[in-house]
């Protein structure tokens, strides 16, 4: 179900300057609210197996979140990813779905530019409508090889 919510043109404006691809307001307002509930995870505090504590780092955990999607890049890094999708023109997008569904596509990036966005790309082409597609993950790797499980049936 879905709410309308009035806003001022001013805050409507200052989330637009925040959109992405073909991202909307709502897509916006979810990713500033992951970003905020993840600095907030950040500020707790985990035990380690000595009991001892140490902060939670977000700079430690090699996905990104797109609404409550998890998205494992190989490497892990997006400006590395990014350099590598540039000079190979290729990449492997393994969506897993409910049920236990793993989907492998190939992404061939020949039109990527040094100012297209990785996340954008996907947005619009294989993570569009992730949540009705029935995706709960999706590993992007420069290298097939470092997917955690491919199907066989992908070999």
């Amino acid at each position: 179900m879905k709410k309308t919510i009035d806003i001022p043109l001013e805050l409507f404006d200052r989330l637009a300057e925040h959109a992405q691809g073909f991202e909307g307001p709502s897509d916006v307002i979810e990713r500033l609210l992951d970003v905020y509930e993840k600095t907030k995870a950040s500020e707790t505090k985990i035990p380690k197996d000595n009991h001892e504590e140490r902060p939670l780092s977000p700079s430690s955990t090699p996905f990104v979140q797109y609404g409550k999607l998890d998205i494992q890049f190989y490497p892990p890094d997006l400006v590395q990813f990014k350099a590598f999708l540039l000079r190979k023109r290729r990449a492997w997008v393994l969506l897993h779905k409910q049920g236990g569904v793993k989907e492998l596509h190939e992404w061939h990036a020949y039109r990527f530019t040094e100012r297209s966005d990785v996340l954008g790309n996907l947005r619009s082409g294989y993570l569009r409508s992730w949540r009705e597609k029935g995706i709960v993950k999706a590993e992007i790797a420069i290298d097939k090889s470092d997917l955690s499980s491919v199907p066989s049936h992908y070999s």
